[in-house]
């Protein structure tokens, strides 16, 4: 068998389709938690005489020339077919089980190093290092101290307030809520209680025009224009809202600077990572603010409304093997 790719995700992930029609390899997508679904579903690590084997479902998969780190989907407690009274024990075995794969395959080159994405999510380095790199960042606080948040909410005319969490909770119907980024002016009443329970961002808002979603896949940059009308919330500063209501439009942006461009490059290069969505903004005066850089985001429906070849990219960028 030809050397394979490897995908690390849940096996119906829209994404792998828009990579694996691209590759003249063969590709394995490894899920985690197919182990727990079947029990066919094989999931090996081997070290003897000196040498490691890595195999799912039969398949020796040890020589991979490249590793694509996805999005495995986490176990599910209340779907294991064992007594309740095990559940927790074998939740435990199992997520330790799947997290031997972040080291597997050292010699293959990652897309991107799961230790690198989980370093990349800090939100304070992303904002250190695109200072650094000469992007503009707007000054940021994070919090778990209601007088510090208030007093930064008082210091701009308006603030845009993010949520850490990524699990979210719900209301009284136990329907689930979605917390949008949402700006708010100096003297609006905010309830800031509980703050030390759920420690928040509070960002300097800037008087925006329109938003952009730079998808970066190694060497190679695909500028979007984003925008949205109809949100009934007219606190919302979050373009993931027309997801769910109003209209979303995505343009390719064929005109941002290239020095901008070759930061958010450099800015995923420096993380250490092979892939970044990064999201920026233009302010009305045209001057370009760096938001954050998601290592691991999703770009599938940036290529579905633009037809801009990100797939292909990153299938490229899989088959070169290239560190």
């Amino acid at each position: 068998m030809e050397r394979p790719i490897i995908t690390i995700s849940h096996e119906s992930d829209a994404h792998i389709e828009l990579v694996e029609r691209h590759l003249d390899q063969p590709m394995v997508v490894i899920d985690p938690t197919a182990t727990a679904k079947d029990s066919d579903s094989e999931l090996s690590y081997e070290f003897m005489d000196g040498n490691d084997r890595l195999i799912y479902k039969g398949e020796d998969v040890s020589d991979a020339v490249s590793v694509w780190f996805r999005k495995p989907q986490s176990f599910e407690k209340d779907e294991l077919p064992i007594a309740e009274k095990h559940k927790d024990y074998s939740m435990s075995a199992l997520q330790k089980h799947s997290k031997q794969l972040h080291a597997q395959l050292p010699e293959a080159f990652w897309v991107s190093d799961y230790y690198a994405i989980q370093r990349a999510n800090n939100k304070t380095l992303q904002y250190k290092l695109a200072h650094e790199i000469g992007m503009n960042v707007p000054d940021t606080l994070m919090t778990t101290n209601e007088a510090a948040a208030s007093e930064f909410l008082s210091r701009y005319p308006a603030t845009i307030i993010k949520t850490l969490a990524t699990f979210f909770t719900t209301n009284d119907n136990d329907d689930p809520l979605a917390f949008f980024a949402r700006k708010v002016h100096r003297g609006e009443k905010i309830d800031l209680s509980g703050l030390n329970f759920a420690p928040a961002v509070f960002q300097e808002a800037i008087d925006a025009a329109v938003d952009v979603r730079v998808t970066v896949v190694g060497d190679r940059a695909f500028s979007t224009l984003i925008s949205t009308a109809g949100i009934s919330n007219e606190g919302v500063r979050d373009w993931r809202a027309g997801h769910f209501e109003g209209t979303m439009e995505f343009e390719v942006c064929d005109d941002l600077p290239s020095f901008v461009t070759d930061a958010c490059i450099e800015h995923v290069r420096r993380l250490g990572l092979q892939y970044g969505a990064i999201d920026l903004v233009i302010a009305k005066d045209g001057t370009i603010w760096f938001l954050e850089n998601n290592p691991n985001g999703q770009w599938g429906f940036v290529e579905q409304m633009t037809g801009q070849p990100i797939g292909k990219a990153m299938a490229d960028l899989l088959q070169s093997g290239q560190r």
